[in-house]
């Protein structure tokens, strides 16, 4: 058996991250990248292998220079005897680490905590505390494409001053500016409320992902990692084609992005999204990209039992949250589809449904890991499975033997 590779002394790095061990997000950072990538590959090949039997889990694609790879930053505000702290949460508690860069963003970064620290300063704006339910401000939220900054301040009251002063200051070092305001009055740790308010600039952040058009607000959801985010839909992209489907039913579709994609690519599209927002964003994306797709708003679990028995040949397509499929994956199970794509954020929920799966005459074909956040423990993996006639005939004769030996006792 092959011996497994593992941390050694060879492999470990002094981290470059004066912040490292403090904030707790880049909990990899003192091991080499091509170790990183190794260990996510048996990270998955562990977690997978009671399903692996012909199929071999692939090279982990990683990206060439793993920093600077981050296009959201999310910043905490708080104050500790009377210091004001911008940063991260330290993991797993309700602690700021204070910082003035991160590693796995670009400058944009850097300057902008330099100038949101002085904002609050100038302005004297009491930081948010959970606890004693006081204060106002509590996050920053920043996306950033091109030159284009999108920033999103998150208040606990509608009332906050100096947002005109720093849209200006924003503009005196950004090419393009958009700034919100967010209000948060909710006891949750949750970073958005319900309302948001636009401030000034522009109200979309433009820019394309894989050469689809996008126009970004700020509750719309983009992977962080564009690099990795566009390896993996080439690769599915690809994948589909070859399977020479004409349908794809593209569930937790999100805004659409993967959707529109299929549909540049050929395949009529119906798309699954419970999120109205994002369903009302997809269909103006493809407007804008000047391309068709059935978008359907509602939970996947009650939607897809009719649609995979309108589309019968279709292919599914699934990128769920952290928890999985869950009971979405019933009408799966009834409509059977020829073929599974599913892209998992969580092993532990993707090893819950194949387990679910496999049994019923499904093979793997395909497993490949994607290191979306490099120097982190998290790992993507898509996995694309296909129905073996002949296991799910032997899956209901057993389930049927099951039944008739249930009746007769």
């Amino acid at each position: 058996m092959e011996e497994k590779f593992c941390i050694n002394e060879k492999n470990k790095v002094k981290p470059p991250c004066k912040y490292f061990g403090k904030c707790g997000n880049c909990n990899f950072q003192n091991v080499d990248y091509p170790c990183q990538l190794l260990l996510k590959k048996e990270m998955v090949e562990r977690e997978l292998k009671p399903f692996l039997k012909e199929a071999k889990v692939e090279d982990c694609k990683g990206l060439f220079y793993p920093y600077k790879y981050r296009n959201k930053l999310i910043l905490a505000f708080g104050n500790v005897n009377n210091e004001l702290k911008v940063g991260f949460f330290k993991e797993n508690t309700k602690e700021i680490v204070d910082i003035e860069e991160c590693l796995m963003h670009e400058s944009w970064a850097t300057k902008l905590i330099y100038i949101l620290r002085n904002y609050v300063k100038k302005f004297k704006i009491e930081t948010y505390d959970i606890d004693e339910k006081w204060g106002n401000i509590r996050y920053a939220v920043a996306r950033f494409f091109d030159g284009f900054l999108m920033l999103t301040i998150v208040s606990a009251q509608e009332k906050i001053f100096g947002l005109k002063w720093l849209f200006s200051e924003l503009k005196r070092e950004f090419k393009q500016v958009s700034l919100y305001q967010n209000i948060n009055d909710s006891d949750y740790s949750n970073v958005f409320g319900q309302r948001f308010i636009f401030i000034d600039g522009q109200r979309k952040l433009l820019t394309s992902l894989s050469g689809i058009k996008l126009e970004i607000e700020p509750k719309v959801f983009i992977q962080t990692n564009t690099k990795i985010a566009s390896q993996i839909y080439c690769d599915i992209v690809t994948y589909v084609k070859n399977l020479k489907t004409n349908y794809i039913i593209d569930a937790y579709s999100g805004i659409g992005i993967t959707s529109l994609l299929f549909a540049k690519n050929g395949l009529k599209v119906t798309s699954v999204e419970i999120e109205k927002q994002s369903v009302y964003e997809a269909r103006r994306l493809a407007k804008l990209n000047n391309l068709e797709i059935d978008c359907q708003c509602g939970d996947a679990k009650n939607l897809l039992p009719e649609l995979t028995k309108k589309l019968p040949d279709a292919t599914i397509f699934v990128d769920p949250p952290r928890n999985g499929l869950e009971s979405a994956i019933e009408p799966i199970i009834v409509a059977k589809p020829k073929n599974l794509i599913y892209l998992s954020c969580s092993l532990d929920s993707l090893k819950q449904d194949l387990s679910k799966l496999i049994p019923l005459g499904y093979a793997i074909n395909l497993v490949k890991p994607y290191d979306m956040f490099p120097h982190t423990n998290h790992v993507e993996t898509l996995v694309c499975l296909s129905l073996n006639p002949k296991k799910w005939f032997i899956y209901l004769v057993i389930k049927m033997s099951a039944t008739w030996e249930h009746f007769y006792v």
